[in-house]
């Protein structure tokens, strides 16, 4: 394959590799005949190491520039670590920027978003200390119990979706996405039937726990009138994927905002002017959710969104097929819930001190406070997740991969079934759009990398 008789570290009259004696490192002979030593190859095993651009794998280490050594050592790595680092390409300075400018057109609208709802947050807390340090501990900790119990477990399970429908969208399978939000939804709704059972007995739930009685009281209270936001819930969470994965942002955040300028004179009415207390609190957040999915529902259906989706019908499709989705909703559900707890248990854990009043309370504006450090990480990797999901599913891996790398996710990513995946929804071979006979092989290595490596036994 070479037009040049030369060996490859003979060309330019000096060997590429100087040190070539052995040191008690591992050595990888090449088809030239040479060796080279690599001395931190020498505890990883056997390493097979495919060569971009070339026809086939080769065997062995070959006597390539120094990147290509480069590259085993983070295959070495790889093994060593037991970490799947897929081998990319190199990314040109013009194909950073322009996919930053991407990601970044989809993260603002979604931090904007974030900082609305996280306003409606601390507007609640602000009404729950108006009414005294008792209504603001019970209020927390029926917030902090609600997301163990019940927000997190929805936001996991409605996760699931969003590969399906990224890669549904990249690869034009628009069916396919009304489908998936409908059987979401489902699965939600069915999720929120015993989450609501455990509400409903939340007070002798804590009282088990050791919390102040006085402080179960006032928590039991806000959490009864926070009962239809689990239903409201199973229906925005997936709502909001569902315009995200198309990368259609703006008109949530617009949502979002006139959602919010209504949630504070609502707030005052039923709070100060009715006088239901904490009870009122609750019954305004619950209308904030309540508004911002009328808004979302009213923009899909003006701007006829849902028409190439399938429609609001329900279709018997989406009481079919629920292994995909249960698959990936199950995994990302135990990964938000492990997330949450951590945080908001020690909520729970603050009941147990001597002044529980003073601590709950204190501890539930901690973490409403610190929470905002969360906004503008989550909302890049979103915008990342939708990137990454349209490429691969309009067959192009390498572009997915550009992203990933430009922002180090690397290693975590299940390349196989995400490949599997984006061929089953374009119906035919994902890798072979990339470009000719090489560019079948570097799809290969991209998207099925970890699969080159031979992991010693």
């Amino acid at each position: 394959r070479r037009k040049s008789s030369a060996k490859p570290h003979e060309r330019q009259g000096a060997p590429l590799f100087p040190s070539m004696t052995s040191c008690g490192g591992a050595t990888a002979a090449c088809p030239d005949g040479c060796v080279v030593t690599a001395p931190l190859l020498a505890k990883a095993g056997e390493v097979v190491i495919p060569v971009y651009g070339d026809e086939a794998a080769a065997p062995v280490l070959t006597c390539k520039p120094p990147g290509r050594l480069a590259r085993a050592v983070k295959e070495a790595w790889s093994v060593s670590l037991g970490i799947a680092l897929p081998m990319m390409p190199p990314v040109s300075a013009t194909a950073a920027r322009d996919e930053a400018r991407s990601i970044l057109g989809l993260a603002f609208p979604m931090i904007l978003t974030g900082l609305l709802l996280y306003l409606r947050s601390m507007i609640s807390m602000l009404f729950l200390g108006r009414l005294g340090g008792l209504a603001l501990a019970g209020g927390s900790l029926a917030i902090g119990f609600a997301n163990i119990t019940g927000y997190s477990v929805l936001s996991g399970l409605a996760m699931g979706m969003e590969p399906i429908c990224g890669q549904a969208f990249g690869a034009g399978n628009y069916s396919l996405i009304g489908v998936t939000v409908q059987r979401t939804v489902l699965l939600l709704i069915a999720a929120a039937v015993p989450i609501g059972g455990l509400w409903m007995h939340m007070r002798p739930l804590l009282l088990l726990c050791g919390q102040d009685a006085a402080i179960a009281a006032v928590a039991e209270t806000y959490i009864l009138a926070s009962l239809p936001d689990l239903l409201l819930q199973a229906f925005l969470h997936p709502v909001r994927i569902y315009l995200r994965m198309q990368s259609i942002n703006l008109p949530l955040t617009v949502c979002a905002t006139l959602a919010i300028a209504i949630h504070l004179p609502i707030n005052y009415v039923l709070v100060t002017v009715l006088g239901l207390g904490v009870k009122g609190v609750a019954m305004a957040s619950v209308l904030a959710n309540l508004n911002l999915l009328l808004l979302l529902l009213a923009y899909i259906f003006f701007k006829g969104v849902h028409k190439r989706t399938g429609g609001f019908a329900l279709s018997a499709e989406s009481f079919r097929g629920w292994g995909e989705l249960i698959s990936l909703a199950l995994p990302s559900c135990v990964s938000v819930c492990l997330e949450w707890w951590w945080y908001e248990i020690m909520i729970l854990l603050c009941g147990l001190l001597l002044n529980p009043q003073a601590t709950v309370a204190s501890m539930g504006i901690l973490i409403q406070t610190t929470s905002l450090i969360y906004i503008f990480p989550s909302s890049l990797s979103f915008g990342v997740s939708t990137r990454v999901s349209n490429e691969l599913g309009a067959g192009q891996p390498e572009q997915a991969t550009c992203m990933v790398r430009m922002l180090l996710v690397i290693g975590r990513t299940d390349w196989a079934a995400e490949a599997k995946r984006s061929r089953q929804l374009t119906g035919s071979d994902a890798q072979g759009k990339v470009g000719a006979a090489d560019g079948d092989e570097k799809s290969r290595l991209l998207i099925d990398g970890d699969a080159d490596i031979e992991r010693p036994n």
